[in-house]
């Protein structure tokens, strides 16, 4: 058999959770926001069989305790709104990790893409402000580039043919805060 097509399909996710923050001026703040995300993916191969063509699609959950933590500065206030920019870095649990799984089955459906444990990520993110009578309500879209190959390289048909599996993540936040 050898393979004809591997595609990295994405998916949507849902992240929750809090936001605290260091002002050091005006302008400069240190923000550190926790959260628990719900995420999956999924790749999707072809092979080549005697008789045709054969296609498995391996699906990878993952629950990420996510520990970002970036310097914010934003614009002068008008009115009631102001932008921002947020760089840092991250450091991601995936609490779903299935390294060290078993993978001794003989049907090709049955076997697992294993994901590691840890991961890095630096981020960069853009967003406004908008200031309400009780609360600040904010939008946020954020990239998130890993650092670490996720992939636990078992020697299979489905691991062999990846070099290296990172994370890429990009996020939309609606933000409350008090």
């Amino acid at each position: 058999d050898s393979l004809l097509v591997l595609e990295p399909k994405t998916a949507t996710g849902f992240n929750l959770g809090i936001i605290s923050s260091l002002h050091l001026s005006e302008a400069f703040s240190i923000r550190f926001t926790p959260n628990l995300a719900f995420a999956s993916r999924s790749l999707e191969y072809k092979f080549k069989t005697y008789d045709g063509t054969k296609s498995y699609t391996k699906l990878i959950e993952s629950t990420l305790i996510n520990l970002p933590l970036g310097i914010k500065y934003k614009s002068v206030r008008v009115n009631n709104f102001s932008a921002y920019i947020l760089i840092g870095g991250a450091y991601n649990l995936d609490l779903a990790s299935n390294v060290g799984n078993d993978n001794n089955s003989n049907n090709p459906s049955d076997v697992i893409v294993a994901i590691k444990r840890d991961d890095y990520c630096a981020e960069l993110a853009f967003g406004t402000d908008f200031y309400l009578e009780y609360f600040k309500f904010g939008i946020e879209f954020k990239m998130s580039y890993g650092f670490k190959d996720l992939l636990d390289h078992e020697n299979e048909q489905f691991t062999d043919p990846i070099d290296k599996l990172k994370s890429k993540i990009f996020l939309l936040s609606l933000t409350f805060e008090g």
